[in-house]
């Protein structure tokens, strides 16, 4: 394993990887896993470690079940009706577009 500086021009940060290299037997060739460790500080030039990411996770009440109704089950169900729609008219869309590619290919004399 190895430590790799990466310079990012946009933000002018230094980011710290831990590098591996690994052979994939498939394509033959070695490819670069990278995790990143932390960041550098621009002063002291030393590595502030980056924590895990994401949002913390949350318990879930496990008495509650299933939920019961709220104001905002019509706007789903609203929602939910407009999608159908759409995708009704998407593949109206579709069959319309192949169509005109189908009348297009008689008539192209290529």
């Amino acid at each position: 394993m190895r430590i790799d500086r990466i310079y990012h021009k946009d933000t002018g940060i230094t980011y710290i990887y831990q590098a591996e290299s690994v052979y994939d037997p498939v394509t033959k060739r070695t490819t670069s896993k990278r995790k990143l460790i932390g960041k550098e500080d621009p002063i002291t030039h030393e590595m502030i470690p980056t924590g895990p990411r994401g949002r913390p996770r949350t318990k879930v009440d496990q008495s509650i079940g299933k939920r019961s109704l709220e104001p905002n089950d019509d706007k789903i169900n609203k929602v939910l009706s407009e999608n159908a729609l759409l995708r009704l008219e998407n593949e109206r869309l579709k069959k319309t577009i192949s169509d005109i590619v189908r009348v297009a290919q008689k008539w192209d004399v290529n």
